[in-house]
């Protein structure tokens, strides 16, 4: 009887994850947004185009044209080991069929899905069962939002977000040096993963001798640089790129429903605020203040879910607190959520409720419903009053109490 129990648990899984891969290659057909999709296929067919595979500086120094997204090394690695494999298979159909280019471009974004639920897995099948670790991995790959973002609109945001589960899996482990080079990988896919940096290194500074730090610091430095010595005749161009996307638009909040929506959802006359700037300091201000007290909270007690915890909060309220914010940047916070379901039940809710507001952001985003911006406001208190209780709860629960395992 038990044994026909658990074969059909495992027929069910089978079955759902099958369906998490079809679905996610059924939308990347789907071209929702032209101009995004055209811009990463030029970087694509430019990376195919180079000769020299050990110089990648041209893609820089020469951006493709009309390309507005700043690529980022390691996402270019994904996208030309793809664009790659995709003109193997299909030749010259990779950019001439439409089907096939869009799979191709898509798959980075797929892969990294995937990857993102394996990873749930690595990091909760110590604590709890297989099939428990399984089940809470596909509360992320069946997530309607994150099929939106990854297999629909096709943005990589799973990429950074991918490298960053892998830095905390390490980082839980206390294999800093990993923890080290994989977010500084992350940081060279997507830049907003730079929010984790300073938990990294608190961490690690808190756990060993400073001496230590430094040389995991090193080490994990001189891994990334192999990995950019393709680049390095376009070093300052890239460093360039990275660091002057976070003052290119003059808005409070670029689409996201977050505290800041608050603020400009009336076009209100805002002059005096970017002139003063005085908003820009006093985000950095609230991000600090909470970043102290997750991490004042966390060195009291280490485990794996106050890790979790501390990292979904400081996505949180990255999202919520800081200026600037494009709607996709929440998908950290939507990676690490469910992880909490598998102590904390209770959690569900919140993790629908972001959910959901994280879907109405993404679909107004990318197709501009009036109807949802003029009830944006209502979808940003949500996120604030959710972030109010999850941080509520993490911080006044006695250590004694917090869950160290299932």
């Amino acid at each position: 009887m038990t044994l026909n129990k658990n074969n059909s648990n495992k027929i069910t899984i089978v079955f759902l994850i099958g369906i998490a891969i079809i679905i996610r290659l059924i939308l990347a057909l789907i071209n929702v947004y032209p101009f995004d999709f055209w811009c990463f296929g030029q970087w694509t067919a430019r990376i195919l185009s180079l000769n020299n595979a050990f110089n990648w500086s041209d893609l820089y120094l020469n951006l493709p044209p009309e390309t507005v997204y700043p690529v980022l090394p390691v996402a270019l690695y994904g996208y030309g080991l793809f664009g790659f494999l995709g003109k193997i298979i299909f030749g010259h159909q990779l950019f001439t069929s439409p089907f096939i280019a869009r799979i191709v471009l898509k798959l980075l974004a797929i892969v990294s899905d995937l990857l993102v639920g394996f990873f749930i897995y690595k990091l909760l099948v110590p604590k709890f069962s297989k099939t428990k670790a399984i089940v809470i991995s596909l509360f992320f790959l069946l997530n309607p939002a994150v099929f939106f973002v990854s297999s629909l609109w096709g943005q990589i945001d799973a990429l950074g977000a991918l490298m960053v589960l892998i830095s905390v899996y390490f980082l839980n482990k206390k294999f800093y040096r990993w923890a080290w080079i994989f977010i500084f990988l992350a940081i060279l896919a997507k830049l907003q993963s730079i929010f984790f940096l300073p938990l990294i290194f608190v961490l690690d500074f808190w756990n060993n001798h400073w001496r230590k730090t430094i040389i995991n610091v090193a080490v994990a430095s001189l891994a990334v640089f192999v990995i950019l010595l393709p680049f390095m005749a376009a070093l300052l161009k890239l460093l360039y790129i990275m660091f002057s996307g976070a003052g290119f638009y003059a808005y409070l909040s670029i689409n996201a429903f977050n505290f800041w929506q608050i603020f400009q959802w009336r076009p209100i006359h805002l002059n005096f605020i970017a002139e003063n700037h005085w908003y820009l300091f006093a985000a950095l201000i609230i991000f600090a203040v909470f970043y102290f007290l997750i991490l004042k909270k966390l060195l009291k007690n280490q485990n794996t879910y106050n890790l979790t915890f501390a990292c979904l909060l400081i996505a949180f309220s990255a999202f919520m607190f800081l200026t600037k914010m494009h709607e996709r940047y929440l998908f950290p916070a939507i990676m690490f959520m469910p992880i909490l379901l598998s102590w904390q039940k209770k959690y569900l809710a919140n993790y629908i409720l972001i959910s959901l507001c994280y879907l109405a952001n993404l679909i107004y985003a990318l197709f501009a419903i009036k109807a949802l911006y003029q009830i944006s406001i209502v979808f940003a208190i949500l996120n604030l009053a959710n972030f109010a209780h999850l941080f509520y709860d993490y911080y006044q629960q006695k250590n004694s109490n917090r869950p160290t395992h299932p």
